[in-house]
């Protein structure tokens, strides 16, 4: 029942629902993660939070015609991230609940490196000295990502679908917001001794 959902900003961003781009993300998440129990759990969370504001969007894009290069150049990489994981999800497709967990953290920190380092290298630059270091992000980013980890397994064990929701979603925002900050966080610490 996921699969009627459309990619709303896609196909007005580029345009049709039959373009390639939109039928590549059509296809991901038909093919690739709904084809998982871990899968279906997350695009259930996602898709309550993406069409609690999609509509509203794509309105405006249709509306203001002059946004839709600037969003095809925004969507690009998104789009090669998520063909680079598709083809990670291939390689691991003997074990395909292990192989969507492993693509959701591989396009949760591409996706966050990509979109988020910008912003959080702006921010970092803002923070007083000293206030937040490397080592106690990570320490407390891998503690997170353990614990929704070991919760994601006994979901996985259990296939109880509100613990895979649960867990797939904390991952998901623990990678994206992990992997930029301590990038951030290391690109900074260099920048300082240079």
């Amino acid at each position: 029942e996921l699969s009627v959902f459309s990619c709303i900003i896609a196909t007005v961003t580029f345009g049709s629902e039959i373009s390639p781009e939109v039928q590549f993300l059509r296809n991901f998440r038909d093919d690739v993660v709904l084809s998982t129990r871990a899968g279906s759990a997350f695009m259930n969370v996602f898709n309550l939070w993406y069409y609690s504001f999609s509509p509203q969007v794509a309105d405006f894009i249709v509306s203001h015609d002059a946004t839709r290069g600037p969003l095809r150049i925004a969507l690009y990489p998104l789009i090669g991230i998520l063909e680079l994981t598709s083809a990670a999800y291939s390689a691991l497709a003997f074990s395909p609940e292990f192989a969507i967990a492993t693509a959701g953290i591989l396009a949760s920190a591409l996706i966050g490196l990509t979109y988020l380092t910008p912003i959080d290298l702006f921010l970092i630059r803002l923070l007083p000295r000293k206030k937040i270091g490397v080592a106690h992000s990570l320490k407390v980013f891998s503690i997170s990502c353990l614990a929704a980890l070991v919760t994601l397994s006994l979901g996985e064990l259990t296939g109880w679908s509100v613990l895979l929701a649960a867990s797939t979603s904390a991952l998901v925002l623990i990678i994206l917001i992990a992997a930029p900050l301590l990038f951030s966080f290391s690109i900074a610490r260099l920048w300082s001794y240079l």
